[in-house]
């Protein structure tokens, strides 16, 4: 004569039944989560390195000036040049910032408003006007530099 299971050795009969189904693919689970990957799961792909030539064709292709460009990316201007004059690469978060910034210029736009001058505001609305890399190559001027007086 076998005793009747207690209230909790059933529940707990009806439990390993539910887990052999769920293990078996005959029934889905109750709830599903996903622990975090570890790097025992995965690895980051390392930035590319970026030189001076593609810090100069980023920025011309997002239409931006040299100090716009480097409040866009919140870095120094005379960082930013110095990427662009490669004086120094860029070098760890600034290469996979610029990494995005290159597949998703969209994003680095964002963070930049037009000015609007006393000017303009008194005449119509104007578009915004989205420069070409035709456009900012036309309007590239060689600026000089008035010379020193050699130090005493």
């Amino acid at each position: 004569m076998t005793k009747k299971p207690s209230a909790f050795e059933a529940r707990l009969l009806r439990a390993m039944r539910q887990a052999a189904a769920i293990s078996t693919g005959k029934r889905p689970p109750a709830r599903a989560y996903a622990l975090p990957m570890t790097a025992r799961d995965a690895a980051a792909v390392p930035a590319p390195d970026v030189s001076a030539e593609d810090v100069i064709d980023l920025r011309r292709r997002l239409g931006l000036s040299q100090p716009v460009f480097a409040s866009a990316l919140n870095v120094s201007a005379a960082t930013a040049r110095s990427w662009e004059q490669g004086v120094k690469p860029p070098s760890g978060p600034a290469k996979r910032l610029l990494q995005v910034a290159k597949r998703h210029p969209a994003i680095i736009l964002e963070f930049v408003q037009e000015r609007v001058s006393e000017r303009a505001s008194r005449s119509a609305v104007r578009e915004p006007v989205k420069p070409t890399y035709a456009a900012a190559k036309r309007g590239l001027k060689k600026r000089t530099r008035p010379s020193r007086p050699a130090p005493r």
